[in-house]
């Protein structure tokens, strides 16, 4: 969700006139939008506040135009006085695995508005229009709001599923040394620092022994395999089959992305995978998996990544991720030290009993940060 949103006010769809205006909602109405014959007016909008990477046209067609799991749910809210829409929210199309089941899925993305419609009421009016409209269709929405949507989300009955919690692995101690101590002194503590956590990066590989690591440009059909064998009862996940990260990372306007896969040294199969792009100095990954039957394999995922961005000169490795208390302890144990965190919100679908078919405790999610658009 985009950062221009609304300050609020006290307008509600109830209010009467006020200084001879109609309610607010006879001011305004909503229609969906086709992302193809109408891609330059939710370019315009989008310009209006949101930066899209600098590359507006680039995303339409990726996202929008060719994104594998369909086309997304593109609502405009319209005002009486304009004939242009004055605001525009999304519903990314994603599909979800929870235990064996395949759900449909939608991500809150791409919400901005025009500066003068920046109010609560265009906001929410907005999202309960998209929320209306994909219900029915999508067995849970879920978004990633800042804290200027917060209200709105919450509003229109968004649940907290749990925190994305950022986690940075130092590599190079000088580099955050050299904040607190004399140049000299931080090289000198840092080579010392940094060649006794080598050391011990070395034994840990020892034990999570029987793995071999290396770096590819693509997912090939081993990652398939692995998607299939990663099947946990009870953990809502988004589907990363071969399909979905060829588009999310290989075809991406956004940069570019490797896969830091982890072998068996005893037979040609793929245990797990990072994600990576560098920036800077720093290596953050994106997305990763671990196949859940071989315990040791995360373990050696994380470090020879360590040591593999440590080769490449990077200070830090970094991942976004949430999951349950037992995986971010494990990650913590690795090193990768929790740093900030944001609210993941979602909208759960109600089966025809009227119970959840999702779960929305946070043990029971998986994301990362290829589940944001």
């Amino acid at each position: 969700m985009s950062d221009p949103l609304p300050r609020p006010d006290n307008a509600t769809a109830a209010d009467g006139q006020a200084g001879g205006r109609p309610p607010l909602q006879l001011e305004y109405s909503t229609t969906t939008a086709d992302p193809v014959a109408d891609g330059e007016e939710m370019i315009a909008l989008w310009r209006t506040g949101l930066s899209q990477d600098g590359m507006p046209v680039a995303k339409l067609e990726w996202y929008y135009c060719r994104n594998p799991e369909g086309t997304p749910l593109v609502v405009f809210l319209r005002h009486r006085s304009t004939p242009q829409a004055v605001a525009v929210a999304t519903a990314g199309p994603r599909r979800f695995r929870f235990g064996a089941k395949i759900l449909k899925a939608g991500a809150l993305v791409d919400f901005v508005a025009r500066p003068d419609h920046r109010t609560f009421f265009p906001a929410i009016f907005l999202q309960k229009e998209l929320l209306r409209r994909a219900r029915d269709s999508h067995a849970i929405l879920f978004g990633f709001p800042n804290a200027k949507s917060l209200a709105i989300v919450r509003r229109i009955g968004y649940r907290c599923v749990g925190q994305m919690v950022r986690r940075t692995r130092v590599l190079r101690s000088s580099a955050y040394l050299d904040k607190f101590l004399p140049k000299w002194l931080s090289g000198v503590v840092g080579e010392v620092t940094d060649g006794f956590r080598s050391a011990a990066m070395s034994l840990r590989t020892l034990v999570h022994a029987g793995f071999q690591s290396r770096w590819q440009d693509r997912p090939n059909d081993a990652f398939d395999q692995l998607w299939q064998r990663a099947v946990v009862p009870d953990v809502v996940i988004g589907v990363r089959d071969k399909a979905f990260l060829t588009w999310r990372f290989v075809d991406s306007p956004r940069g570019t992305f490797r896969f830091f896969v982890l072998e068996s040294s005893t037979a040609p199969s793929l245990v797990a995978y990072a994600v990576c792009a560098q920036v800077g100095p720093a290596l953050h990954v994106e997305d990763f998996l671990v196949d859940p039957a071989l315990p040791s394999a995360g373990p050696r995922l994380w470090l020879d990544l360590s040591r593999e961005a440590i080769r490449m000169g990077c200070t830090s490795l970094s991942v976004e991720f949430l999951g349950s208390d037992l995986q971010q302890r494990q990650l913590g144990a690795l090193g990768l030290l929790a740093r900030e965190q944001r609210p993941v919100y979602a909208f759960v679908a109600q089966s025809s009993g009227g119970e959840a078919v999702l779960p929305t405790a946070v043990s029971n999610w998986y994301l990362t940060s290829a589940d944001d658009d």
